[in-house]
């Protein structure tokens, strides 16, 4: 575990009496976004004003608390800073711009993200669908270790209302001639049918460059049926479908079997394959029922399934191996969303494919990230059918950064280790933002 001596954080004892000194002394301002200094805050603003000594005391609770959960001191409330003396550099495992290695500017990255459940201080009311997407607190943590040792000064923020008063007191001022910092956006929003693209769109109106898609992308890619619209108007393979509003709807040119799924949501939840319309009909009644939203209803692809991930942008643009989900043999197994927690399938990655089937796929899989408009990393999803047809199902703006998942397998298979592949995707997000001259500090006695 990496040793916090030299640069305590903001809940362990000898942060909190730092700055709790600093701010007595009207040297440094208290960063609001702890959990301990945030309970004061609010304290003082309904009328009970706190003491310094009280704040003093609050960080013994806090440091208490950490001793209780070693490994566990507060990363998700706390600014990381990199530790005097330690290399500002990592492996360049990757075939893109440079990154990581000595001369590159340290930025300022706080990483946004959601919880898993809605609370008070999060929403003004609860309004609308909630989301039932979320990364694990270890995750969050994983990630700001990563930056952390890439040289950058990290704050975790949690996404919500008050998410723009923690980025006010963190980020840097680039009126006043600071370098940019950026936010690493985990967040897949509260509520509502286009959460993902809340954070995003505060992000822009806050003038705060950000990793990730934007907000127009996300509510494309969010929606499957628009994003089969564009997948079809650009040429790109994707299975027939069909939107129902109603578990009545009928269409004429319905082909079984189908699989029916939610249009507006993801990580292959409420999938179900039918092969008669009675069974039709059931689905998609439950599925509206349980998720609120038109169903989208897709013609079914008996085959294998794959996933690739993409990371960069434009000329810089990695396409990573391609990883085949291990069905069994069973042209028509699926994964469902409880699949990918009890029982996850195999990933196999390089895919077994002939050069020219691969090839095809990766110039498929790249097409539809262009097209689409996307930003700095995704996962692709498709289907290859007895007969060797390929067909794009959907891509993932916000793709899973977990240790399991199929990104981070097929950046393993190209060379990355976590820290890489994190510290690559901030990369391919500064570069597209402030180009490589902004990036990196003038060589010694340059013009």
């Amino acid at each position: 575990m990496p040793d916090r001596r030299g640069a305590p954080g903001i809940c362990t004892k000898r942060g909190m009496r730092a700055l709790c000194r600093s701010a007595q002394d009207g040297t440094a301002r208290l960063p609001a976004s702890a959990t301990t200094l945030w309970r004061l805050v609010l304290r003082s603003a309904s009328g009970s004003a706190p003491t310094w000594s009280t704040a003093a005391a609050w960080s013994d609770r806090a440091a208490a608390a950490a001793r209780r959960r070693p490994g566990r001191a507060g990363i998700l409330r706390r600014t990381l800073r990199p530790r005097p003396g330690r290399p500002q550099s990592i492996r360049n495992r990757y075939n893109g711009p440079p990154r990581g290695r000595a001369g590159r500017f340290p930025l300022k990255v706080a990483i946004v993200y959601n919880k898993e459940k809605i609370e008070s201080g999060d929403v003004i009311n609860v309004f609308g669908a909630a989301t039932r997407e979320h990364y694990s607190r270890e995750t969050v943590e994983k990630v700001a270790r990563a930056l952390e040792r890439g040289g950058h000064t990290v704050k975790v923020v949690e996404g919500g209302m008050r998410f723009i008063d923690d980025l006010r007191d963190f980020m840097p001022r680039v009126v006043a001639g600071e370098r940019p910092g950026m936010v690493f956006n985990m967040a897949y929003g509260i509520q509502g049918r286009n959460r993902y693209t809340h954070v995003p769109a505060m992000l822009e109106m806050l003038g705060i460059p950000y990793v990730g898609s934007g907000p127009e992308a996300h509510a494309v890619v969010q929606d499957k049926a628009l994003t089969k619209m564009v997948l079809q108007r650009n040429g790109i393979p994707t299975p027939k479908s069909w939107v129902f509003s109603s578990a009545g709807d009928d269409f004429g040119d319905l082909e079984f079997p189908v699989i029916v799924k939610p249009k507006m949501e993801s990580t292959s939840m409420g999938m179900d394959v039918v092969r008669d319309a009675d069974a039709l009909r059931r689905s998609v009644a439950a599925q509206i029922e349980r998720y609120s939203q038109d169903i989208l209803v897709e013609q079914f692809v008996a085959g294998r399934e794959f996933a690739v991930g993409i990371v960069g942008n434009g000329p810089h643009t990695e396409v990573l191996p391609i990883v085949e989900l291990d069905l069994g043999g069973d042209p028509n197994r699926i994964q469902t969303a409880s699949d990918k927690l009890e029982n996850p399938v195999r990933k196999v990655c390089p895919a077994p494919l002939a050069e020219d089937e691969a090839a095809r796929m990766r110039s498929m899989c790249a097409d539809a990230y262009a097209r689409l408009g996307l930003n700095d990393f995704t996962r692709v999803d498709l289907r290859m059918d007895e007969s060797g047809r390929m067909y794009v199902l959907e891509l993932n703006s916000l793709a899973s950064l977990g240790t399991t998942g199929s990104l981070y397998r097929a950046a393993q298979a190209a060379g990355y280790d976590y820290d890489s592949l994190v510290n690559r995707i901030l990369d391919a997000a500064a570069l597209r933002y402030f180009g490589e001259s902004r990036l990196h500090r003038p060589e010694a006695g340059g013009g």
